[in-house]
């Protein structure tokens, strides 16, 4: 049976430190894996935990998929590893973890560490944090957590101080187009939406988690691409129009910011002098701070639209270039001040 590695793209230099720290008894008591949903961060966690648990004493990095410790946790039922998915509050409330936590004080029963994976760890509530956070401080023996999450900065900063953090950069396209040409999903979505395979790595802008999202929005594609480049071509009025257009509707927005981020990104890397380039990077920060803005601050999506798209059609000579002042985009500083 093939090892789980088997199913992973990317990230090898990471993939590669976790592996060594395995193999000379350093694995720290708390790991933490940051990046963007959807790149296979939870999949690199559990390549480890089932090294971990695999009776071979780690001979096959990702475990043998033969011996019993791998078959139990192939089907979800190794006594020694939990999976708490954190956006799940019956899993993850205050009373849920504390009878975890509590539970751990077992020794363990069929390896020689107790292992618990926190997925989606950035939805953990404060209370419930603080309830994690004195586990941490105090880690017990043969005993792991893994922490998985898109947005560190939710969790609370005695949390991330206490886990060694290993941060994994978004899949490349060519990557996204090797797991996309295994993917039943990925073909289904393909099949369903219109799009080509390639259309589809292009909009996944980095993450698979995008593509069944914005699969629902490919009729939008060829549209918001001529506005985009209309735009950057000095176009304002459609600015101002397109900005109070997208802005009515809230719940495909999300979507449609991504679509525009991944038309940027394509931009950018098309041949073209180093003042266009930086138009198009500049418009990719901007992008990225609109999202935050629009959905974490309660902005005004019409204003911050206006705002992004007026300095993308603005000639590149009248603007700096996006640039970071107290970990705040020029976008950001001009809204919130």
């Amino acid at each position: 049976m093939p090892s789980n590695a088997s199913r992973l793209v990317g990230h090898k230099v990471q993939r590669s430190f976790l592996e060594k720290l395995l193999r000379i008894g350093a694995l720290p008591p708390a790991t933490l894996l940051a990046g963007s949903s959807g790149i296979g961060k939870k999949l690199v966690a559990l390549e480890l935990i089932r090294s971990i648990l695999c009776e071979q004493n780690g001979s096959a990095y990702g475990g043998c998929g033969e011996c019993k410790g791998c078959l139990l946790f192939g089907h979800s039922n190794h006594p020694d590893f939990t999976l708490v998915d954190c956006s799940e509050k019956e899993q993850a409330n205050v009373e849920a973890i504390r009878h975890l936590l509590y539970s751990l004080h077992l020794r363990p029963y069929q390896s020689s560490s107790r292992l618990v994976l926190f997925d989606n760890a950035d939805h953990l509530s404060l209370q419930s944090s603080n309830a994690l956070l004195k586990s941490l401080e105090e880690p017990r023996n043969h005993t792991h957590y893994f922490l998985i999450c898109s947005n560190p900065h939710r969790l609370p900063a005695t949390i991330v101080s206490r886990c060694q953090v290993w941060y994994f950069d978004d899949l490349n396209t060519e990557q996204i187009r090797t797991i996309a040409q295994k993917s039943e999903l990925v073909q289904r979505v393909a099949a369903e939406s219109g799009a080509t395979i390639d259309e589809l790595c292009l909009m996944a802008d980095g993450t698979l988690e995008n593509i069944g999202e914005i699969s629902a929005r490919h009729g939008n594609w060829s549209d918001l691409r001529n506005v985009l480049i209309s735009m950057a071509a000095g176009d304002v009025p459609l600015a101002i129009e397109s900005a109070a257009t997208l802005a009515k509707d809230k719940e495909a927005l999300r979507a449609d910011l991504k679509l525009l981020r991944a038309m940027a990104r394509h931009e950018l890397h098309k041949p073209g002098d180093a003042r266009q380039r930086a138009s198009w990077a500049r418009a990719i920060l901007d992008l990225i701070s609109a999202e935050n803005l629009i959905y974490e601050r309660n902005l005004s999506a019409s204003q911050v639209l206006t705002n992004v798209f007026l300095r993308l059609a603005a000639p590149p000579a009248s603007l700096s270039f996006t640039h970071l002042d107290h970990g705040a985009t020029f976008l950001e500083q001009q809204l919130l001040n």
